[in-house]
């Protein structure tokens, strides 16, 4: 008997929507791809491919998203892991725009599934938190995409690019790109490029935007409901 209420549990937890998703995002940003060991990396890695299926699968998204996310995943996860060994120009770039649109697809769908649900509960919670990581991740992939497009764009520490590795410039714009939308920047990591600059500017904007009409719309979800479960006990008390 309890080994069936621990196993419903755990199907439970799988099942959830954004449970795991949620896991791997921490994961991935805890540790970032540092410029390390390949043994590092192919973790890394393993759980970004862990990250793109459980975006997928994980979450509640329609069925034609899911066909374009699929689509999307592919050569996405072919191309990650082609990277850990053949560092190729072509394959790189390729990656970063496959993971842009991968990821505000996947934002946007999970954006749309949070504020059309009628009642505000965890997973909705859950959804918000992880709606949040996957625009700083798109974001991350976007400044790195600028800078291979328009060399000098960015400047980490007043040093050229050039001198960083792929793995170490993304974990970077990783960095960069969370702090930004956070709007918490140190000014260790700055955009220098007219286009750099708006990109920037434009996820400050969204991360402001984000807080304050997101939460204010959950707040008055749950201020509804709330509402409207105290009118039905009164009205059943009468």
């Amino acid at each position: 008997m309890i080994h069936g209420i621990l196993s419903s549990r755990w199907l439970k937890f799988f099942r959830g929507h954004y449970n795991i998703l949620l896991i791997c995002l921490f994961v991935l940003f805890i540790f970032r791809p540092y410029d390390r060991t390949s043994v590092y990396l192919g973790i890394w890695k393993l759980f970004l491919t862990g990250t793109i299926l459980s975006a997928i699968f994980n979450c509640n998204h329609s069925r034609s998203v899911k066909i374009m996310q699929t689509s999307l995943a592919i050569p996405t996860v072919l191309l990650c892991w082609w990277d850990l060994w053949l560092h190729q120009n072509w394959s790189l770039i390729t990656t970063s725009f496959l993971s842009i649109c991968f990821t505000f697809l996947a934002t946007t769908s999970i954006i749309y599934d949070i504020l059309t649900k009628p009642r505000v509960t965890f997973e909705t919670l859950k959804g918000v938190i992880c709606a949040y990581f996957l625009v700083a991740i798109g974001f991350a992939y976007l400044f790195w995409f600028i800078e291979w497009c328009i060399p000098g764009t960015f400047a980490i520490n007043d040093a050229p690019i050039a001198l960083f590795s792929y793995s170490e410039y993304l974990s970077e714009m990783f960095y960069f790109s969370f702090t930004t939308l956070l709007t918490i920047g140190f000014g260790d990591v700055v955009a220098v490029q007219d286009i750099g600059q708006t990109a920037v500017i434009v996820e400050g904007i969204f991360g402001q935007f984000y807080m304050a009409i997101l939460v204010a719309r959950l707040v008055s979800s749950y201020t509804l409901s709330t509402q409207i479960k105290l009118f039905k006990k009164l009205n059943h008390k009468e």
